[in-house]
């Protein structure tokens, strides 16, 4: 049975908030000092009782019970709130953790008063053992580099975040909770310019790596991206002119972006109407094929023979037919390659280019190049009759690996750590260039190794190919 905390009432007011006379203590710092949460004893007394005019005790003294979690909690906000005393002079949590968010070049990319609050309501979760917290700022500039030691210096090597945490973070916290603390702070997102994401600031708590000012993260002087799950490979909407590129390709219009080519669907749904209105039909078919006005044709709908419920249908088809079709990124692509025993090894390399996330890219020829002779390798497995209205999964980890090229070779990051958010299991890609024809091939390879979950389904406001790794099915 766990040992009772006794504490007066005025304390219980204290933390309450509701403690207003003069003489009760206003703050958990000065209750800290008068009552310290021990049990109750002669030299505590006078503070359960109230006092008279001459400030002189009066009446009986009250005490209470709580439990150990709670007289914990409590204690450790005392502490958070007394000054702590280092060889500069006294400091307290805030202050500790506005020096290593500097230190990790956090102070010029966002508010780093808000920044400063998010932090310490993690740590605010586990009890202090505050010895050993006030040397964090040096221990976290002299530590071991167990991110490079243990994640970059070993690519493509699945490694957990709990093998991460040095010894000394654990020390911090009374249950040994790095692990806890270092998992909450993955969640803590910083508003920054540009967008900052999952994990980048907790590994700037937990080892000597700064924030980047142009990227993610700094590891001793090698830039380095962080992607935790459903990692977006960048992009800069060229993912809408795919469907054009496709149809140059064969210099013709298999994506029917042509008006030409929509009329005539169009005219073959509007032969399927019943005969009993041929008239109708035969007329509207003239107006279509003589691109009459828009008025004119509606007009013709609205006073023919049609159903109210047909003539509202025929109008909305023939509205989509005037416009210029949007086609969808995957449903372009599969498309085209549903055609591909029909095409060259040249045109299917085209193919795949053409689906890239950047509309730039450096020796467009040498990519096309290198993609043909990954699809040559085996085309069985790029390809497959049965099922020409999905991507296969090789076909999809190079469109992939062509995205994450293509941003490799626009911010020029050393390599990418791939991270799950649920289970913190990671991996590392290191680039072995700064181009795309260098990284294409191994970072297919790393792919198809590692089968991350690959969505190629793009918005405006996903705008690359999306993977995360280590999902359990």
């Amino acid at each position: 049975m766990s040992q009772d905390h006794f504490l007066s009432k005025v304390y219980e007011s204290v933390v309450n908030k509701t403690a207003t006379p003069s003489n009760k203590p206003q703050n958990l710092k000065q209750a800290y000092y008068r009552v310290i949460l021990e049990q109750i004893n002669e030299d505590t007394d006078v503070l359960m009782q109230g006092r008279d005019a001459k400030g002189k005790p009066v009446g009986d003294v009250e005490e209470y019970k709580i439990s150990d979690q709670l007289a914990k909690q409590i204690k450790s906000n005392i502490k958070k709130e007394t000054g702590f005393a280092t060889a500069d002079g006294k400091t307290n949590l805030n202050e500790i953790i506005k020096k290593v968010l500097i230190s990790g070049n956090w102070g010029k990319t966002t508010d780093l008063n808000f920044l400063i609050e998010g932090v310490s309501s993690v740590f605010d979760k586990e009890e202090l053992m505050i010895d050993n917290i006030v040397k964090y700022p040096q221990l976290i500039e002299s530590s071991k580099n167990l991110l490079k030691e243990k994640l970059i210096n070993n690519p493509s090597t699945k490694v957990n975040l709990k093998d991460l945490i040095p010894d000394w973070f654990n020390k911090f916290f009374e249950s040994g909770g790095g692990m806890n603390v270092a998992n909450d702070l993955w969640n803590v997102v910083p508003n920054t310019k540009p967008s900052s994401g999952r994990g980048e600031l907790m590994f700037t708590m937990i080892s000597p790596n700064k924030k980047a000012p142009q990227g993610d993260l700094y590891v001793d002087g090698d830039l380095i991206e962080v992607k935790g799950s459903n990692g977006t490979m960048g992009g800069d909407n060229y993912i809408i002119d795919t469907a054009k590129e496709l149809n140059e390709i064969l210099a013709g219009d298999v994506m029917n972006l042509s008006l030409e080519n929509r009329k005539k669907k169009f005219i073959d749904d509007i032969n399927k109407i019943s005969e009993k209105y041929s008239d109708f039909k035969q007329k509207f078919i003239e107006l279509i094929q003589s691109n009459s006005g828009e008025e004119e044709v509606k007009n013709l709908i609205i006073g023919g023979p049609l159903t109210e419920k047909s003539k509202e249908s025929l109008v909305k088809s023939y509205v989509k037919l005037l416009a210029i079709p949007k086609f969808n990124y995957r449903d372009s692509l599969l498309a085209f390659f549903s055609k591909y025993e029909l095409l060259t090894d040249e045109q299917l390399a085209e193919g795949v280019y053409a689906g890239r996330n950047y509309k730039k890219t450096s020796s467009p020829e040498s990519i096309k190049n290198k993609i043909k002779s990954i699809i040559t390798s085996d085309k069985n497995l790029f390809f497959d009759k049965q099922h020409k209205n999905k991507f296969t999964y090789s076909l999809a980890c190079l469109i992939t690996a062509l995205h994450v090229c293509c941003y490799q070779e626009i911010y020029k990051f050393k390599g990418i750590i791939f991270a799950n958010d649920a289970s913190k299991d990671m991996i590392y890609l290191n680039f072995v260039g700064d181009s795309v024809t260098q990284n294409l091939e191994t970072t297919y390879q790393f792919l198809k190794q590692f089968k991350p979950v690959i969505s190629l389904s793009m918005t405006q406001i996903q705008k690359a190919a999306n993977l995360s790794f280590f999902v359990k099915e």
